[in-house]
């Protein structure tokens, strides 16, 4: 085999390695921040963690093979030609990282603050139950709603987002 056609089967393997990689990556940031799973059992979340702590290693280096797969392609002189499925897989990969760049990009706005807190009011909409702190609208669940009385101070923790201030999570209460 020609060694172009070898360099581009090379540099595809290795992309698809980046881009598995960094979809790992993704999702176990994602599992990291539910509340089941931080509650879980410590060895799921030392799994998750050291999963985590792998692809933030493998990465970086995976990128590098990559890049240097694809220059050597690039110099080799050979080009293949773009199909319409390879215009569409490039652009499915495209949305993704740009969506998971977003993703990642407004939950580093991410906060969870603990503390004393009077509760100024609650809120009934529909099916959603919130309380209202001094600049923060909490999310709760239905008995904590019926449990939690205005006037009074508890104490609190809960997670809320700098680009989204007003709304925020009710993780744990105390009276």
């Amino acid at each position: 085999m020609p060694e172009g056609n070898t360099l581009y089967i090379s540099q595809k393997r290795a992309l698809k390695a980046v881009l598995v990689t960094l979809y790992v990556g993704f999702i176990v940031t994602q599992l990291l921040r539910l509340e089941a799973v931080d509650s879980a059992a410590f060895p799921i979340f030392e799994l998750l963690y050291g999963l985590f702590a792998a692809v933030v290693v493998a990465l970086p280096l995976l990128l590098i093979n990559y890049w240097t797969l694809f220059s050597r392609y690039r110099k080799s002189g050979r080009k293949e030609k773009w199909t319409w499925l390879a215009k569409g897989k490039a652009t499915m990969v495209i949305a993704s990282l740009v969506a998971m760049g977003a993703v990642f990009v407004y939950q580093t706005g991410d906060v969870t603050t603990y503390g004393t807190f009077e509760v100024e009011q609650k809120v009934r909409e529909e099916d959603r139950y919130y309380i209202l702190l001094d600049d923060q609208r909490l999310s709760v669940t239905f008995n904590e709603y019926q449990l939690i009385e205005e006037g009074e101070s508890y104490a609190l923790g809960f997670r809320w987002n700098r680009n989204a201030p007003e709304h925020g999570d009710l993780w744990k209460i105390e009276r």
